[in-house]
């Protein structure tokens, strides 16, 4: 995004602007570069969970665990407290779907005698 983008974007958040440094503008970009990454890995991971399980509890882990983390970070960042919450909320989410999607019940027995139930 372009920075006067970003700029507005902090105030209506009731933000200050972003500081015009080098080291931000590089931070900035390269957080924003490395969550597209994440993406495109965590959807190449999806397309064979089974596979990949090891990969997907570690992505559970890290999300249960970064919840609590952003919250302290954004507080001790001095961000306002529903951006902390947000920020919570987001990673915890991130993990408990996940999460709960592993550990929900399967039973294929129950779906095969279902579908070869008569009158089905």
């Amino acid at each position: 995004m372009p920075e006067t983008s970003i700029n507005s974007f902090l105030v209506w958040c009731g933000l200050e602007q972003m500081p015009d440094a080098t080291m931000m503008r590089y931070i900035l970009r390269g957080a924003g570069y490395l969550q597209i990454g994440y993406g495109v890995l965590l959807w190449v991971v999806a397309r064979d969970v089974v596979r990949y399980q090891p990969t997907v509890i570690a992505y559970i882990a890290v999300f249960l665990v970064g919840a609590p983390a952003f919250y302290w970070i954004d507080a001790a960042a001095g961000l306002p407290r529903y951006w902390c919450l947000f920020d919570f909320t987001c990673c915890f989410l991130a993990g408990a779907v996940p999460l709960a999607f592993w550990l929900w019940p399967s039973s294929p027995n129950k779906l095969q005698a279902t579908a070869a139930a008569p009158g089905s």
